[in-house]
């Protein structure tokens, strides 16, 4: 499933772009929506690998949450933070360039 060989339409592009970046407002919602509208492979395969990433994340900050009890969760939280932002700009611009992204751990379970 590699789509970086094949050109891509602009709103293809844009659509997978707002897939990764729905992580700063609306994580869960728009790639659901996405998966639920969009026939195109391009699109549906950005907002799947978004989605399961965005469930990890979830996953992950409650556990952070959790050991905040005993202090090693604020230092969790802030690295979790760090590295979600950058993955979902990562995943922007290779959406942007019509070329697939995988995030890491969660986006090799998704096909």
């Amino acid at each position: 499933m590699s789509y970086g060989y094949r050109e891509e339409s602009l709103a293809s592009r844009l659509f997978g772009v707002l897939a990764h970046l729905s992580s700063f407002f609306a994580p869960f919602l728009v790639p659901i929506v996405m998966l639920l509208v969009f026939r195109d492979p391009f699109v549906r395969h950005h907002a799947k690998q978004s989605l399961a990433f965005h469930l990890l994340c979830g996953v992950l900050t409650l556990i952070g949450w959790i050991l905040v009890i005993v202090l090693i969760g604020f230092v969790w939280l802030w690295v979790l933070g760090i590295v979600y932002a950058v993955c979902a700009i990562l995943g922007a611009v290779r959406a942007l360039d019509g070329r697939s992204f995988r995030y890491p751990v969660s986006g090799w379970f998704i096909r």
